[in-house]
């Protein structure tokens, strides 16, 4: 049956927990048809890797992960070695083993709605399939210093540290974006405290910090650091650069990590109609 024929209805979510339910939406599925079309009379692979990717971040940007699992599937099979989609296949098994999406299949409300059902896996379970998926983007793209950092934090999750401190220095050394670098320092914080190298922990905060002198995440990390190696005015001292400016959703790139690509979905997207503006 034609995918625009399909007729699935989506649940919605909202901070972990049901509150309805919607139905898919036809333009994907239409327009990922007609790139098939477009393979079968012209082989331009880099335009449709470039429109998945945009897609897949726009879709991660709105957290419309009902829609992204269809897309996400079809790419897999039309692009599977492409590093961004291998990267944007684990960007989303990722981010439902994060208790926001955990949560979601706690909630019985979804059970007394006739023909949904939530689909999410375990934790271990979704972690494990984004850790295979950021290695394999790797194995494809050595340079791909993000994938690096999100394979950190999974490594760090298992307890697995040292592996998770070689993935950190790969993806530092090969100087990335501000973003990136700054979710680095935090995983390597993490990392640090947890094999006890209090002040190695404390620096990595910092450098955090730097990057993104108003980020919460990075401020608090450095005044926990700090407070564990004794020093307690460099904790305080931390925690009072704390401002309303911290409570803006830009302050902090570490309250959009879910959403992977989707941070820059704009740029994404104006970079995809440039081309097929051409």
């Amino acid at each position: 049956m034609s995918a625009l024929l399909a007729g699935e209805r989506l649940v919605e979510t909202l901070d972990g927990q049901v509150v309805g339910e919607s139905a898919t939406d036809w333009n994907w599925p239409f327009a990922r048809e007609l790139l098939v079309l477009l393979l079968s009379v012209s082989p331009d692979r880099p335009f449709v890797a470039e429109w998945y990717h945009a897609i897949n971040g726009y879709l991660l940007a709105m957290s419309n992960h009902g829609d992204l699992r269809a897309q996400l599937q079809r790419a897999a099979v039309v692009l599977p070695d492409e590093p961004r989609i291998l990267f944007d296949r684990a960007c989303r098994a990722e981010a439902l083993g994060l208790p926001l999406y955990q949560a979601v299949s706690g909630d019985a409300r979804h059970a007394n709605r006739p023909g949904t059902s939530v689909e999410i896996p375990s934790e271990d379970k979704t972690d494990a399939e984004a850790e295979t998926l950021f290695r394999h983007a790797i194995e494809v793209d050595p340079a791909y210093a993000e994938a690096r950092v999100r394979l950190a934090r999974l490594l760090e999750r298992r307890g697995q540290h040292d592996a998770a401190v070689e993935q950190l220095e790969l993806a530092l050394a090969a100087k990335p974006d501000r973003a990136t670098e700054y979710y680095a320092h935090l995983v390597a914080g993490r990392v640090a405290q947890a094999r006890g190298r209090l002040s190695e922990s404390l620096e990595h905060y910092v450098a955090a910090s730097t990057l993104f002198p108003d980020a919460q995440s990075a401020l608090l990390g450095a005044s926990q650091a700090a407070a564990m190696t004794g020093d307690v005015q460099a904790a305080l001292s931390s925690v009072h650069r704390l401002s309303v400016r911290s409570e803006a959703s830009d302050g902090d790139p570490w309250w959009i990590y879910q959403i992977g690509a989707g941070r820059d979905a704009k740029g994404l997207m104006t970079g995809l109609w440039a081309r097929v503006a051409k």
